[in-house]
């Protein structure tokens, strides 16, 4: 039986890639949770909109050490995600705040490097 291997974001040079992000209110006490949905996936938990930022400059900055990422959520993250009753399908439609911020990578001398460039954040949903 084959597995098949994981998909991978590996940076073209020079082109600008869109992050997207979303974090909600679930009624948690302090903390909220925090998801990139795109063009990586991960999750994370934050207390405001700047994690989202924080989290996408985490995953660029693993990517310029790895040149390569897993694409999707991880096993871990599923679970929990199940638990919660949450879909990893719906985290581009949740209400929220959401963040777009244009990534782009690029060599230097001493290796892979990335800019980031503007940033928008909005609300989806109802207040």
């Amino acid at each position: 039986m084959r597995v098949a291997a994981p998909k991978l974001f590996v940076p073209v040079m020079h082109r600008p890639y869109i992050f997207r992000g979303v974090m909600w209110d679930d009624h948690w006490e302090y903390d909220a949770p925090c998801v990139l949905y795109g063009p990586v996936k991960r999750y994370g938990i934050g207390g405001n909109t700047g994690h989202l930022a924080s989290m996408i400059e985490e995953v660029c900055e693993l990517i310029t050490l790895v040149e390569e990422l897993p694409v999707e959520f991880s096993d871990h993250d599923l679970k929990e995600f199940k638990w919660r009753g949450w879909s990893p399908r719906n985290f581009a439609r949740r209400t929220g705040w959401h963040i777009r911020c244009t990534v782009a990578f690029h060599r230097e001398k001493y290796g892979l490097n990335f800019r980031m460039g503007k940033m928008r954040e909005t609300f989806k949903g109802k207040h």
